[in-house]
C-alpha cells in the first residue's frame, strides 16, 4: 500500500492547540492506495510546522466501496421500471 500526500494548505489567523504558535497550522489530505492504485482510504489532517503537531480530523474509507454505478460494475442492482 502506497501513501501520498497533497500540498500542505496554511490556515491564516490559526493557533495551534498544542504550541500556541500562531500562521503556523496547516491542513493536508493523504490518500492510502493498494497495488492496483485503488484508493483504499484518505485521511485529513491538520498539523504545525512550529512543534510538529499532527492529527487526523477525518477518515474517509473507500476500499469496497462499489465502482461506477452508471457503467453497471460492481454492484448488486438492477433498473427498475416506474409504472406509466
Amino acid at each position: 500500500m502506497s501513501t501520498s500526500a497533497s500540498r500542505r494548505r496554511f490556515i491564516a489567523g490559526a493557533t495551534c492547540p498544542q504550541c500556541g504558535e500562531v500562521d503556523k497550522v496547516f491542513t493536508q489530505t493523504r490518500s492510502m492506495r493498494t497495488s492496483d492504485s485503488e484508493v483504499a482510504s484518505e485521511q485529513r489532517e491538520r498539523g504545525c510546522v512550529a512543534c510538529d503537531f499532527l492529527e487526523t480530523i477525518e477518515e474517509v474509507v473507500t476500499k469496497n466501496a462499489p465502482a461506477d454505478v452508471k457503467s453497471g460494475e460492481g454492484g448488486d442492482w438492477s433498473p427498475v421500471k416506474l409504472p406509466e
